[in-house]
């Protein structure tokens, strides 16, 4: 490239890069786009509940944001949520870790700490105890010993698999029962009936197993709990 070329790639150059500074200080200045007040999840919230409400009903709470949270419009704002101790939410609305070892050698329920979800409202406290199984997992897949039944279950792989070691050698050498244990096996790996024989649970059981519908540990009054944010207290309705 000559000298004359050079010259008149110059000024290309110089505008493609003023250009690209007033473009990058541009995207720099632009305000992130912050989420409304009222759409950030109520664990950040401040709340003051209608301890007499009725069970089960929709009641209204006076809520605000945490001041350490950024948000835009009002931070604080009314909820309608239903009436309802965290304690008493449904299994699937709060996340439970068990307390105590859980082994094979754990039979009965055993005591759990559970956090109400993120994105649920609920009568504190957000933090409570309560008995349940103790689901444990060794690693045994569901879908590996689905296929195993279903490609090798005449010779015992998915009872080999599983730790079932006496009946998958007398499937094995009964060829997995001239073909009707075959089957029957892999029905019951289908429903979630055959399970390692260790008792662990299948890390991606199918169908889910059930949850155990038992109480919570409500050793005081729930009034009287002290949640991992705020104290609260019933006589006055409020918790902050």
């Amino acid at each position: 490239m000559g000298m004359r070329e050079c010259t008149y790639l110059f000024p290309v150059v110089f505008f493609l890069a003023i250009v690209g500074v007033v473009l990058a200080d541009a995207y720099s200045a632009t305000p992130i786009p912050y989420p409304p007040c009222k759409d950030i999840a109520p664990i950040h919230y401040h709340c003051s509940f209608n301890f007499s409400c009725r069970a089960g009903m929709p009641v209204n709470a006076t809520c605000s944001v945490d001041n350490n949270v950024t948000c835009t419009g009002d931070r604080a704002f009314n909820v309608t949520h239903r009436c309802a101790y965290c304690y008493q939410l449904p299994a699937d609305q709060h996340v439970c870790e068990a307390e105590e070892p859980c082994s094979s050698g754990v039979a009965s329920p055993v005591l759990h700490r559970c956090f109400a979800a993120s994105d649920v409202l609920c009568l504190p406290p957000r933090s409570f105890q309560k008995l349940a199984t103790c689901d444990f997992t060794t690693g045994k897949s569901w879908r590996t010993t689905m296929i195993l039944s279903v490609v090798l279950g005449g010779f015992g792989a998915d009872r080999f698999y599983l730790g079932h070691m006496g009946w998958g050698t007398l499937k094995l050498f009964s060829f997995g029962g001239l073909g009707i244990w075959a089957l029957t096996d892999a029905l019951l790996v289908a429903i979630g009936y055959l399970r390692p024989a260790d008792g662990s649970a299948f890390y991606d059981p199918h169908p889910p197993a059930p949850r155990p519908r038992v109480p919570a540990v409500a050793s005081l009054p729930p009034a009287w709990h002290t949640s991992d944010t705020a104290t609260c207290n019933r006589d006055a309705g409020t918790c902050g």
